[in-house]
This record gives C-alpha cells, sequence and structure tokens, in this order.
C-alpha cells in the first residue's frame, strides 16, 4: 500500500495480508513439536516455533493496526479491531487529523451513474468513478520484494540470526593494493606520505603594496555644532498589545495542533452514511 494509498480497497487489501499471516500462524500451530531427543522426524522445535509465530503475530498486528490509523473510516475497520483482540495484541485508536483525511478521501469518490455503466461495455479503460479526488499518491516506486528474500528473512528472525549480506566477487578482477605508508606513522592523515608545503617566511614582503599618497590637507570634516537641535522622541508601542496578540495566535495555533493529534472520539468514528439511490438507482438493485 506505500504505492497506492488511495486505492478504494486498501483496507480490504491490508485485512488481506493480516488474515495471510493468521493462516500461517494456523499450519505453524498443526506442526509437530519435537522431543528433547528431536524425535518425530520433520519436527520443529518448541523455541524456534514460538518465536516463528510470534513474529507472525506482529506482522499481522501491524498490517491490522495500519487500518484503523490510515482508514478508520472503511468498512474493514471494526473487523480489524476484532482480529486485533483475537491476537491479544493492543487496538491502536487514530487521531482526528486521520479521521479528517480518511472523510475527505471517501467524500471525494464518486459512483458511477447509469450511462456510464452501459459505456463500460464498449469502453477500454478502468472505471474511475470511484477515484478519489484530494490527496497526494505516491510518486516514489517502493523497493521491490521477492519472495524468496521474505521467507528466508522469516526464518532468520525465527531463529534469532542476523541478517546476513553477500558480497560477489569477481576472480578476474586484481585484488586491492595494500597500503604503502602506516597512518600512525604520518600522523593520522591519509596522505602523509606527500611531501609537506613549504612554510610561508615570517618576514615582511618586499612586493607588498604601500600607501605613498600624503593626506590631503582641504579634506572636509564633520565639525559638532551644539546647537542643533534634540530629536523629538520616538513613538511609543504599547507592547503589552501586540504580545497578548502573539500569544493568543500562538495559543490557537497551538491548540489546534493538539486537537489533530488528539485521540479521535466514537462520534468521530462514525463513518458516514451511504448515499441514497436516485433516480433509476431506486429500481435497479445492482
Amino acid at each position: 500500500m506505500e504505492k497506492y494509498p488511495l486505492y478504494s480497497r486498501a483496507d480490504e487489501a491490508l485485512y488481506l495480508l493480516g488474515q495471510d499471516y493468521e493462516g500461517q500462524i494456523a499450519r505453524l500451530r498443526l506442526t509437530v513439536t519435537c522431543d528433547p531427543k528431536g524425535q518425530p522426524p520433520h519436527c520443529m522445535p518448541e523455541k524456534i516455533k514460538g518465536a516463528y509465530m510470534a513474529d507472525l503475530t506482529k506482522h499481522a498486528s501491524e498490517e491490522y493496526s495500519r487500518i484503523l490509523t490510515r482508514y478508520p473510516l472503511m468498512d474493514r475497520s471494526d473487523d480489524a479491531k476484532a482480529r486485533l483482540t483475537a491476537l491479544h495484541q493492543p487496538v491502536p485508536r487514530p487521531t482526528k487529523r486521520q479521521v479528517d483525511v480518511n472523510r475527505a478521501e471517501l467524500a471525494s469518490r464518486g459512483e458511477a451513474t447509469t450511462v456510464q455503466r452501459v459505456m463500460q461495455i464498449v469502453k477500454k479503460g478502468p472505471d474511475v468513478a470511484n477515484a478519489a479526488r484530494v490527496g497526494e499518491p505516491s510518486m516514489a516506486d517502493p523497493e521491490p520484494v521477492a519472495a524468496t528474500g521474505v521467507v528466508q528473512g522469516e526464518a532468520r528472525s525465527a531463529m534469532g540470526l542476523p541478517e546476513v549480506g553477500v558480497t560477489i566477487l569477481n576472480p578476474s578482477q586484481p585484488a586491492a593494493p595494500a597500503p604503502t605508508a602506516d597512518p600512525a606513522s604520518t600522523g593520522g592523515l591519509p596522505f602523509g606520505h606527500l611531501p609537506a608545503p613549504a612554510t610561508a617566511p615570517t618576514g615582511p614582503d618586499p612586493n607588498e603594496l604601500k600607501p605613498t599618497a600624503p593626506a590631503d590637507s582641504n579634506e572636509l570634516k564633520p565639525a559638532d555644532s551644539a546647537s542643533d537641535q534634540a530629536l523629538p522622541p520616538p513613538p511609543q508601542v504599547n507592547e503589552i498589545h501586540q504580545g497578548e496578540a502573539l500569544s493568543a495566535s500562538s495559543s490557537s495555533s497551538a491548540t489546534a495542533a493538539s486537537d489533530d493529534s488528539a485521540p479521535a472520539s466514537d462520534k468521530d468514528l462514525s463513518s458516514s452514511k451511504k448515499k441514497k439511490k436516485k433516480g433509476l438507482k431506486k429500481l435497479i438493485p445492482f
């Protein structure tokens, strides 16, 4: 969902991912656990089995939590809460801003008219009537994921092994040359083997330019006159009212930010009612 966050059935896709992780957990429960002697064949040790199930439970809860925080007003939000409760995982609560964003996306979606549905028979192209008109799609392509890499990563995490990086070397390439000098012997500098630059002379430079023109006796100099009148004082600014205005604006912005980050109430989470059908839609059930 990183590439298509505005997909109209994003909650369904995340829910199916969580169900896939739960299916793997159910299959692991049916796996035979090894006894102290490592029997019977094709069994799984209790420690690895428990770690594997905990990792799958974590992934499933992450997918369900994304439904509640990114798409809290969509159809699968209640099902995600039920699955998190069944997995004994904390149920996150979305903020007011997250609810407003999802509500704006739902309000911008439309429905295809009767004429548009008939034209879909001969029209070439997708039906974009239910596409969101607000929000910005992700313009960066996510990193491609290989199925073998996912399986190997889950196996390593279940067994507590760190991620291993592999570097492929070309035998036809020459080996890297060894360093010619020890950094400690050259003062810790990477280019210590280079000759040091010559030091600049400390005496005066004979080529330095010096001023030779004498001072002008007719040069105008500012005269200080005591008869000048004093300038009037600057107008007094009421700093108290300005400070109150600044504090009021800052407090209002802080209040708005705190309201957006505050947890949404049950009234905010109430999903919008479905639009009533008009015209021929009342008679056509599809």
